[in-house]
């Protein structure tokens, strides 16, 4: 089983190898870190998640996680998430749980897998998410619309439950996550007129803001179907 883990990059490589360090998986799993560099040419999230998932298919990958450079997984928390896309064909985008305001990032590194009876829900996290090369064609490609970030995750787990999939989190599924360390910078990736107006794309495109959408269509054109909206997947 081949799962590729791509991260894009802001200027956080260091933290990103942490990150990557904090892997592990079972031994009949291979995984193989996609670094997108984000810096000297910003490509966008949306972009970067794009170029990313497109190189992992054509080179035949199971599995696509997603991942901030800011994160550490716990040590059962990539095998879980693939356990549960495996047995779940109707997830769509699995995500895993930030423990940041629960524990310490200590505690997620030592701890024991928590087994949360309840371990699916309704609350993703798209700092830390898994897809598949046969989910991505499903619901299409991340929207580079929204640019350079924010909103795309809300864009792609509304398109996700309209497809006719499931967008969860998994509770078992833990990870720590620092947190807008690119954004604390002294100059912000993302500036407050940036992130308004990926804001209106999103209220343009649904017809209201993250979890009060209208249109089943994007901007309810209705000479779209729901496939004719799907951004071209080729790979």
């Amino acid at each position: 089983m081949k799962i590729a883990v791509v991260m894009p990059v802001v200027n956080q490589f260091e933290r990103g190898i942490k990150a990557l360090q904090s892997i592990t998986v079972d031994d009949d799993c291979i995984w193989t870190p996609f670094i997108i560099d984000n810096w000297n040419v910003n490509k966008g999230v949306a972009a970067a998640w794009n170029y990313g998932t497109k190189l992992a298919i054509r080179r035949k990958y199971d599995y696509i996680l997603i991942a901030n450079d800011d994160i550490i997984l716990s040590k059962f928390t990539l095998n879980h998430m693939v356990k549960l896309m495996s047995t779940n064909d109707d997830i769509g985008v699995l995500t895993s749980s930030n423990c940041r305001d629960l524990m310490t990032l200590e505690d997620v590194v030592n701890a024991e897998f928590p087994n949360y009876e309840n371990d699916l829900i309704d609350a993703p996290d798209f700092s830390c998410f898994m897809i598949t090369p046969e989910t991505y064609f499903h619901i299409g490609e991340f929207d580079e619309g929204f640019n350079p970030a924010y909103f795309e995750d809300n864009d792609y787990c509304y398109r996700t439950i309209l497809s006719g999939m499931k967008c969860v989190r998994s509770q078992n599924a833990m990870f720590y996550h620092y947190g807008s360390l690119t954004q604390n910078q002294e100059v912000p990736v993302v500036s407050s007129s940036m992130f308004d107006e990926n804001k209106q794309y999103f209220i343009n495109k649904w017809g209201g803001e993250p979890g009060h959408e209208v249109h089943t269509i994007p901007w309810n054109n209705q000479a779209y179907s729901w496939t004719a909206t799907k951004q071209s997947t080729s790979i």
